[in-house]
């Protein structure tokens, strides 16, 4: 696969962050719309490393680093599971946060293939009940 060198950079910095041994890691790593940089089907990738590199820690029982992602991208939310989707909006100056998971019929839909979580970003579906 041919990548421009500043995506390559981009894919190299994650890896870094993700890889750092926990000795040498924060208390939280922050991922700012990932997708900006990466191909599409590497997304999927990123999703998949990050829980194989938290259930390594979690078996080793060191610090657990929080890891926070911000992202605009349907592809990327779909590699979530509801349970992982803290829904942030703001609405008349106020932001406000939601766990789409706390939702049976946003689960019962995700659970039945009906929709992807990515599917209910764009409906609006993972915020406030209007």
């Amino acid at each position: 696969m041919h990548l421009p060198w500043r995506k390559l950079l981009a894919l190299l910095a994650l890896l870094s962050l993700i890889y750092v041994p926990p000795e040498l890691s924060g208390t939280l790593l922050g991922i700012e719309e990932p997708e900006n940089h990466l191909h599409p089907r590497l997304l999927e990738t990123l999703a998949a490393l990050l829980r194989q590199i938290r259930q390594e820690i979690l078996d080793s029982n060191k610090q657990l680093t929080q890891i926070m992602i911000t992202t605009h991208s349907p592809y990327l939310v779909d590699q979530m599971t509801l349970d992982e989707v803290i829904w942030i909006e703001k609405k008349d100056g106020a932001t406000r946060a939601f766990r789409p998971a706390d939702k049976a019929h946003l689960r019962k839909l995700v659970e039945d293939r009906a929709l992807g979580i990515g599917d209910l970003m764009f409906t609006g579906a993972l915020g406030e009940e209007k």
